[in-house]
């Protein structure tokens, strides 16, 4: 198998990747209704280190112009309409869109230049370097609306690390 083919196992076909962003909503909006339903409520050590890390690697936070929710979903909406031109065998190209993991795998990753991509996702080496370099102007227009990716830590300052 090359670098170009994408393994999938079968044990995860028919469920959907998700960002390092939208980890962080899901478990910001379970610490909200726990804490609605029982205001004394403590919170499993594992749970606030999984929020910790996801915030801190996914570099989300809200705007003044749009919720955390919002951002999110302005995002995977902007990645999922990209394509990429892919080099065929005989030399011809072909529009198409990446799968999930690797959409996900550039939103989390964020990497500065498309030799970066190709390195962090090998199977990215199939699309041609113009077309990469346009996802990636969507990450980084789309990312600052989430909060940057890697920029800022979110979440409350209480879960900021000390």
């Amino acid at each position: 198998m090359g670098d170009q083919d994408v393994n999938v196992p079968e044990s995860t076909e028919g469920i959907r990747p998700i960002m390092n962003s939208s980890v962080v909503q899901v478990l910001r909006e379970l610490k909200a209704r726990e804490k609605k339903a029982n205001p004394s409520a403590i919170l499993p050590d594992c749970f606030e280190k999984a929020l910790l890390y996801a915030s801190r690697f996914s570099g989300a936070i809200a705007t003044p112009e749009q919720s955390l929710s919002d951002s999110v979903t302005s995002l995977e909406n902007a990645l999922e309409r990209a394509e990429v031109t892919l080099r065929t065998e005989d030399g011809s190209e072909v529009r198409e869109s990446l799968n999930g993991y690797e959409m996900v795998a550039l939103a989390n990753l964020n990497p500065s230049s498309v030799e970066e991509a190709r390195e962090l996702i090998p199977t990215l080496n199939r699309a041609t370097e113009d077309s990469l370099e346009e996802i990636l102007a969507t990450i980084r227009r789309e990312g600052l609306k989430v909060g940057g990716f890697g920029g800022t830590l979110g979440g409350d300052e209480k879960d900021a690390p000390r």
